[in-house]
């Protein structure tokens, strides 16, 4: 499945909430309704080198088969394609859990967005100042 991507408003990821599917992109959101909040995003508030941003996303919805979460996407507003990784899942991992590390080009909003087998979207941000440019 490719996937469009335009950049999602820093209203729509402020906090962690569902958010739902506008005509342009699967990940273009927009505030559903405020919810519990079902998405964990951890990274450094302060990130000593760009080259190497640690980055973990955990999810406490359901792993079952007729509902899961299918994918998540880490999206990264100032980097030239913001869109920098896509995880796909199925119910036999048994809990979406990501880690990984990303590069980052400059201070920025780090999103992580979490789409479900039934179409929900959920996201979460968090500011990262990098002190060294990982991109150049």
């Amino acid at each position: 499945m490719l996937l469009s991507v335009c950049r999602v408003s820093r209203a729509a990821c402020s906090s962690t909430r569902p958010v739902s599917r506008s005509s342009a992109s699967p990940l273009a959101a927009s505030p559903r309704s405020p919810g519990r909040a079902h998405l964990q995003l951890d990274v450094p508030t302060v990130a000593a080198d760009g080259r190497v941003v640690p980055v973990m996303i955990e999810s406490d919805l359901p792993m079952a088969p007729d509902r899961y979460v299918k994918a998540v996407h880490v999206l990264v507003d100032n980097n030239p394609d913001i869109h920098l990784a896509e995880f796909r899942l199925t119910p036999q991992i048994g809990q979406a859990f990501v880690s990984t590390r990303i590069k980052m080009r400059m201070t920025s909003p780090v999103r992580a967005v979490v789409e479900t087998s039934d179409g929900a979207l959920w996201g979460a941000a968090a500011d990262v100042r990098v002190t060294v440019n990982g991109c150049g």
